[in-house]
């Protein structure tokens, strides 16, 4: 997987404790995601490669050309997989996403209210 960029706002000064708790935050998310492409991925590539066993062969004039064929076919055969993968993605997100974490993080710093007039 690529390396993941997480952005904070440039009105959060970087060193000062609301840049390091949105980070930290998002960061996070970034955990969450990088578990749950590790726990579904293989769950993916198993799902993938018995819808191709299921497939008959094509034949066309460029790999491109077939595979422009296939893709569509193989991801509405791989949809339960692919939409369990987003659904737990969701859950886990939304979890440190919920007001009372939001509420939790507001507590860590003092100066939040510096950043209002934005």
């Amino acid at each position: 997987m690529d390396e993941v960029q997480v952005y904070v706002g440039r009105r959060y000064s970087k060193g000062t404790c609301e840049y390091r708790t949105i980070l930290d935050h998002e960061n996070e998310h970034v955990s969450i995601n990088n578990a749950i492409v590790k726990e579904y991925g293989p769950r993916l590539g198993r799902s993938i490669e018995q819808q191709l066993s299921f497939m008959p062969p094509l034949f066309a004039p460029s790999g491109d050309n077939g595979a422009r064929h296939v893709v569509p076919e193989l991801q509405q055969r791989i949809e339960p997989v692919a939409q369990a993968f987003q659904r737990e993605q969701r859950r886990q997100n939304a979890a440190i996403d919920a007001e009372t974490n939001y509420g939790a993080l507001q507590r860590l710093c003092r100066d939040w209210a510096l950043y209002r007039h934005f």
